[in-house]
């Protein structure tokens, strides 16, 4: 039932951007996730100060670009999500040593996107998008029997975030593009993520 709405949806915007003298284009954009601050987190006696690897994403967008330099952006982002963490059990003050730990991330985001074109093949974006993860969990860490909680690295959360790019569209339709973007989730123990991220585009 939700796909079919979510299909309808799609098929209406489409129709509309049609209607409008507008185009589709859809983008695929590898890169890299940077920046990323750590965090400290305390389950049962158990310390864990976690810090993120500059981690691998990717992306995948669609955008139904309408007339007045407006549109609309869909996209699906991964992130390797990977971490290294120092644990300590604070009760004895034992250093446990480093552990290292994935939390694969994965994020569905959509909002106006704003351009301008630069010349007559250079198109400047702008993006406000909403944005919810899914996929995730919880990380533990096991020892002694027990199962310790190593703080929410992931878990299925409400976010936003904004992006800005360039595209360079080819008079075949086909575009080369870079981006820099910036997610934020509330609830995570890393809230603030950036990326950079370099691929190719193709309109209709």
């Amino acid at each position: 039932m939700r796909k079919g709405i979510l299909i309808a949806m799609l098929m209406m915007a489409g129709a509309a951007v049609y209607a409008q003298g507008g185009y589709a284009h859809v983008s695929l954009m590898p890169g890299f996730q940077f920046g990323t601050k750590g965090y400290t987190a305390v389950d049962s006696g158990l310390r864990t100060d976690a810090s993120a690897n500059t981690n691998f994403t990717w992306s995948f967008d669609f955008g139904l670009n309408f007339r007045e330099h407006v549109g609309l952006h869909m996209g699906y982002l991964y992130n390797d999500g990977k971490y290294k963490a120092k644990l300590t059990y604070l009760p004895t003050g034992t250093y446990l040593g480093e552990y290292s730990f994935k939390r694969r991330v994965s994020l569905f985001e959509i909002g106006p996107e704003f351009f301008m074109m630069r010349g007559e093949h250079g198109q400047i974006y702008g993006q406000l998008n909403l944005a919810h993860s899914f996929g995730g969990g919880t990380t533990y860490y096991y020892s002694g029997g027990r199962r310790y909680d190593l703080g929410n690295a992931g878990s299925n959360e409400f976010g936003f975030g904004a992006a800005a790019g360039y595209r360079y569209w080819f008079k075949n339709n086909l575009a080369v593009e870079g981006q820099l973007a910036y997610h934020h989730i509330n609830r995570w123990e890393v809230n603030d993520f950036w990326d950079v991220r370099f691929g190719v585009g193709f309109r209709f």
